[in-house]
């Protein structure tokens, strides 16, 4: 009994030493898959209540903070749950047959051994044939090797981490690649749990244990950081290849009004900016589609373009210019005006330097054309798109994202 009343002192002074730290663990929990994936937060607190739990019977201690963390506890313990069975780890590994075969016992022991972890906290239980039941799993399973074998799909000394599998497999999706972290961030958290749950259980030291995966996790974290940067930095060459395999994909589909017909430049205009938008949701982006011009009178020069954000691509006369930032500002609408007006007659080259020499911040683009179809997703105030003389058109943003130039 002394025993018993001694490690319930020591508890109460670790909730009341960690309170704060704990309930904004669990805060961070609740928070999207963003900010999950991409922070790096100190889970030591949670993970040291872990193992108290399963040795005290916290519902007859009768103290506010103890009560109230076990239900907070339980709460987030019942959320990794409910996530890990909606989004299983494994189903997110495609085409890597050898990663999903690796991954699969692995995902299903740490769970089940969780599962088996929460049965004891439920006061419904027996508790000692829980505890019993947790123990033999634990043993039969793997335990801690489960956790061990994951931390080595992240880090990989050598061949490809996981991460960076999935990486390839969503082509450098941002969102994709958060959500994939948040998950295998999940099932640390679960794995981690239950290893301090059997570390107390059996007595031993659980200080050791939480400082050995807690430098794990930072390692993991910062393994996971790496890859979300690279989905953000290489946005722009990403966005290219994909531009190219949805005018493949949507240029020969046929619309519903017009069966058996090509997309209109509009409307294809409007199919690649939603694909850009849902992809890349932190840019703006500008995707302006045009048929070259096919007078016998009309120059070859019928367009050019200054600046640092943007890509092309070209089938036939078809063409298809995509500018974007990450950062726009509004532009001073009244100022371009007066640069064109200055100008008096635009010639496509010299006015587009011309422009861009005393903007400097921005992509400008001018173009000749009959058929244009324009789709964006820029603020009004922060992209100027107006027609000057017969079909001659100007563009100007602000630049912003890594320089493509292509």
């Amino acid at each position: 009994m002394t025993t018993v009343l001694k490690m319930s002192e020591q508890f109460l002074k670790t909730i009341a030493e960690n309170n704060v730290i704990i309930l904004n663990v669990m805060e961070a929990f609740q928070q999207g898959a963003e900010m999950l994936a991409s922070t790096l937060v100190d889970l030591t607190p949670f993970f040291k209540v872990a193992g108290p739990f399963v040795k005290l019977a916290l519902e007859h201690l009768g103290k506010d903070e103890a009560i109230s963390i076990k239900k907070q506890f339980q709460k987030v313990c019942e959320r990794l749950d409910v996530a890990s069975e909606e989004n299983k780890l494994i189903n997110s590994v495609i085409k890597q047959s050898a990663m999903k075969m690796y991954l699969f016992p692995v995902e299903e022991n740490i769970t089940n051994l969780f599962r088996k972890y929460m049965d004891i906290l439920n006061i419904d239980n027996p508790r000692d044939i829980m505890i019993n039941l947790f123990m033999q799993h634990y043993d039969t399973t793997g335990g801690e090797k489960n956790l061990h074998s994951l931390y080595n799909a992240v880090i990989r000394s050598s061949g490809e981490s996981v991460l960076e599998i999935m990486r390839d497999s969503v082509k450098k999706s941002r969102r994709a690649m958060e959500e994939f972290c948040a998950k295998l961030k999940n099932l640390f958290c679960m794995g981690i749990i239950v290893v301090m749950g059997y570390t107390a259980l059996k007595g031993y030291d659980e200080t050791e244990k939480l400082q050995y995966w807690k430098l794990n996790m930072e390692k993991v974290q910062l393994k996971m950081n790496t890859v979300i940067e690279d989905c953000i930095t290489s946005f722009p060459e990403q966005a290219k290849e994909d531009v190219h395999s949805w005018f493949n994909k949507y240029s020969t589909t046929a619309s519903s009004e017009n069966i058996g017909k090509d997309l209109a430049e509009q409307d294809l205009a409007d199919v690649i900016l939603k694909e850009l938008g849902k992809k890349y949701d932190w840019v703006r982006w500008s995707v302006r589609i045009f048929i070259s011009p096919s007078s016998f009178f009309c120059k070859k020069e019928f367009q050019f373009i200054e600046g640092k954000s943007y890509f092309k691509e070209q089938a036939a006369d078809m063409n298809i210019m995509v500018s974007y930032s990450d950062s726009p500002t509004p532009l001073n609408k009244a100022q371009i005006q007066k640069l064109i007006q200055e100008q008096k007659k635009i010639r496509i080259t010299n006015t587009t330097k011309f422009i861009f020499n005393q903007l400097e911040t921005c992509v400008v683009h001018i173009f000749q054309t009959k058929n244009l179809g324009h789709a964006c997703n820029f603020h009004e105030d922060q992209l100027y798109l107006e027609e000057h003389n017969k079909n001659t058109f100007v563009c100007v943003h602000s630049n912003g994202g890594s320089q493509d130039n292509s």
